[in-house]
């Protein structure tokens, strides 16, 4: 189990052999995948009954959605204030240029960067878009100004603090309102 941002992951321990070839869903998996996507903790109980099956048709279900990799992980997301990061920002990163070393000290940079919970390669006016928290605004101009325009692979970026979330996935809709 480990903290990531705002959520907390337990990953799967399964046998480390290749994932079998991509299955086809059926109505039946989409279900379950829908439900659990909203709440991971669903009781097999209460996931039986919304696809209208036995609680063993349906366990076995879920455990072949696990083994075949389609289940990777289950998340629980927690109160951002709790875990200090009250302020969050979407920042637009353009690299000097993207030769192998450059590119490579930035992939390394992001991917050891507690303040990144997750970093998107774009097409357009920039290269990469990275969601970014942090405990406050002061410590968020630390982290782009003493360590992320720190790096030579970086040619600009541009912050966009988070005022709301007006959608996210797999919130039920009732959260926004």
């Amino acid at each position: 189990i480990g903290i990531e941002g705002h959520a907390v992951t337990q990953k799967l321990n399964l046998p480390k052999e290749k994932a079998s070839a991509p299955q086809k869903l059926d109505e039946v998996d989409k279900k379950i995948l829908e439900a659990m996507a909203y709440n991971a903790r669903v009781s097999n109980a209460a996931l039986s009954k919304v696809v209208g099956m036995s609680e063993s048709a349906t366990l076995e279900r879920v455990r072949r959605l696990e083994k075949s990799r389609v289940i990777l992980v289950y998340s629980t997301r927690i109160d951002a204030g709790v875990m200090e990061r009250n302020v969050t920002a979407l920042v637009t990163i353009r690299l000097v240029n993207h030769s192998g070393d450059t590119y490579d000290e930035f992939v390394r940079f992001i991917q050891s960067a507690d303040e990144i919970l997750s970093c998107f390669q774009v097409m357009g006016s920039c290269d990469f878009v990275a969601h970014v928290a942090a405990r406050d605004v002061v410590n968020l101009e630390h982290f782009l100004t003493q360590k992320l325009l720190k790096l030579k692979a970086v040619d600009r970026t541009e912050s966009m603090c988070v005022l709301k979330i007006l959608k996210r996935l797999f919130d039920p809709p009732e959260e926004h309102q």
